[in-house]
């Protein structure tokens, strides 16, 4: 009985735990003229504890990512990604006219492997 009460206190406290690790991504693609770029968090989200949910009503925390070309001299694209209060902003500089679908993708893989590092691990 006393091993019966114990492993339903552990098993409360693991669903506990594991309810404020649940997040949303409500876009996974990027598109740029026609191009797009898809989006897979399931490695990172899963290295970290963090267990990807399909809808907004059930999740604690949403990864919304962003991408924008800033213009002057020489155009940069500029990848941004958040999850909760971790915010990473990344940007390359584009050598042609316009930014491509390629610039975006360097861009958006160095936003990736930095919020992978600065985001927690979910306990």
């Amino acid at each position: 009985m006393r091993l019966l009460v114990i492993a339903l206190i552990l098993l409360g406290q693991t669903a506990q735990a594991l309810a404020n690790c649940q997040v949303y991504v409500p876009v996974k693609e990027f598109d740029n003229s026609g191009y797009v770029i898809t989006f897979d968090f399931t490695k990172m989200l899963h290295d970290k504890n963090y267990s990807e949910v399909y809808s907004p009503d059930v999740a604690d925390l949403q990864l919304n990512l962003e991408g924008s070309e800033q213009e002057g001299r020489f155009h940069h694209a500029v990848a941004t990604m958040g999850l909760g209060s971790y915010k990473v902003q990344e940007s390359v500089t584009c050598y042609t006219q316009f930014c491509g679908i390629s610039d975006y993708g360097k861009a958006f893989n160095k936003a990736y492997k930095k919020l992978s590092q600065s985001i927690p691990v979910c306990h």
